[in-house]
C-alpha cells in the first residue's frame, strides 16, 4: 500500500472526474490521501472532500501566494468562525501549506513571513505537524522555523529540492523531506543525487497533484493514482525493492500525520 501524503483534489482540474480519480487511486492501492488546503477556501472544500472519502485526510493552511489574502480571515468574524471551525475535525492531519516562496513573489516577503509564523503558531497550539513550502527562500525559511520550533521533527518539506546546505541543517534537525515526481524527470540529477542520501525513513511520498505528473505523464495532469512511480523512482535509486519503500514511507506518513488514531 502506499500514501500520497500531498494532493489537491479540490482544484478545478478535477471537477469533471473526481470521483473516479479518488476511485483510481484506491484501485491502485493507494491507502489514503491527504489533501493539502492551499488557503482557506481550499481548505474548506478539503474538509469536504475527507467528510465524503474515508480514505482522505486533510489539512489547513494559506500558501504563500495567498499570503495577503488572509487578513480578511483574522478580522472579519464571520470569516475568521469559518477558518477556526475547521480545527475541530477529527480528519485534520495538519498545517499548511505554508511557508515562503520568493520565486515569484505573489505576495510581498513581509506579509509571508508574518503569515508563516502565524500558521507555525497554529501548529504548536493543536499539536500537528507542519507542511512547509520552501521556494527560493531558504535562509528565512530556516530562520523562522528555528526560531519558532525546538526541533523539526514535526516538519515536512514538501516537493523537496533544496540545497546540500538547506537539506543537512534540516536533516540535522530532525525533518521530513517529501518528494514528487519531478525526481522521475532525466535532467533533475541533482535531486535524484539527494534522494540517494536521504535515509528512507525520512521519506514520504506525493504526487502534488495535479501539478508534476511523472516523466511517463509530462504535461498531463497528475493525480494520486501515480504515486506509486514516485515508489518507483526511489526504488531504482537507492537499488532497493520496492515493497520495501512502499512499506516504510507508508508507516513514516501514518506516523507523521497519525493517520492510524
Amino acid at each position: 500500500m502506499l500514501i500520497d501524503t500531498h494532493c489537491h483534489l479540490d482544484f478545478p482540474q478535477f471537477d469533471s472526474d473526481r470521483d473516479a480519480v479518488i476511485k483510481r487511486a484506491a484501485d491502485n492501492k493507494v491507502k489514503y490521501l491527504v489533501n493539502v488546503g492551499s488557503s482557506i477556501e481550499s481548505s474548506v472544500k478539503s474538509r469536504e472532500l475527507s467528510d465524503r472519502f474515508d480514505n482522505i485526510f486533510f489539512s489547513v493552511g494559506q500558501h504563500p501566494h495567498y499570503a495577503e489574502k488572509f487578513d480578511k480571515y483574522r478580522r472579519e468574524p464571520a470569516l475568521k468562525a469559518q477558518f477556526e471551525s475547521l480545527f475541530g475535525n477529527r480528519k485534520l492531519v495538519a498545517i499548511g501549506e505554508v511557508g515562503l516562496d520568493y520565486y515569484r513573489n505573489l505576495s510581498a516577503k513581509n506579509s509571508q513571513k508574518e503569515i508563516f509564523r502565524y500558521f507555525i503558531g497554529i501548529a504548536r497550539k493543536l499539536n500537528l505537524p507542519l507542511v512547509v513550502h520552501c521556494r527560493e527562500s531558504e535562509d528565512d525559511t530556516y530562520g523562522i522555523l528555528k526560531d519558532e520550533l525546538d526541533d523539526f521533527s514535526r516538519v515536512v518539506f514538501h516537493c523537496f529540492s533544496g540545497t546540500q546546505d538547506f537539506f543537512d541543517k534540516c536533516f540535522g534537525l530532525g525533518a521530513m523531506f517529501s518528494f514528487t515526481a519531478n525526481i522521475t524527470y532525466p535532467n533533475a540529477v541533482k535531486l535524484k543525487d539527494l534522494v540517494k542520501e536521504v535515509p528512507l525513513d525520512r521519506i514520504m511520498l506525493e504526487t502534488d497533484s495535479p501539478y508534476l505528473a511523472p516523466q511517463k505523464y509530462r504535461s498531463q495532469r497528475n493525480e494520486p493514482s501515480y504515486v506509486y512511480l514516485v515508489a518507483q523512482e526511489i526504488a531504482l535509486l537507492k537499488n532497493t525493492a520496492f515493497d520495501e519503500i512502499s512499506d516504510v514511507t507508508t508507516r513514516n506518513a501514518e506516523r507523521f500525520f497519525k493517520l492510524n488514531g
